[in-house]
């Protein structure tokens, strides 16, 4: 049996680029979309100004029900990409476009 080639078991392909947003990995409450504790500076999520608490709900068209899906959706995009995104900070809901930098090393 050839595990290598088949779609999956193969290697996963390798993200290209970056947002820059921090999952919080340390809450326990159950809601859809991801949770951010924070930003890498220097990142498009850093200079978009999103902050910890933030909780990304959607990339560009697409839903964000997990990290999974926000995973998938950094996969299918490519560096320079604008994306417009949307987060719930408390109360509110905010767009903001941001331009996808490519990832290094």
């Amino acid at each position: 049996m050839h595990l290598f080639g088949s779609p999956n078991f193969g290697p996963s392909p390798e993200r290209r680029v970056i947002l820059g947003v921090i999952p919080d990995y340390s809450s326990t409450e159950s809601r859809v979309g991801v949770l951010i504790s924070g930003t890498t500076p220097g990142t498009p999520a850093d200079a978009a100004g999103l902050r910890e608490g933030d909780l990304l709900v959607q990339f560009g068209p697409r839903k964000l029900e997990n990290l999974m899906d926000l995973s998938e959706a950094l996969a299918e995009s490519k560096p320079g990409d604008r994306v417009t995104i949307k987060i719930i900070r408390g109360t509110q809901t905010i767009s903001f476009d941001v331009t996808l930098a490519e990832r290094k090393g």
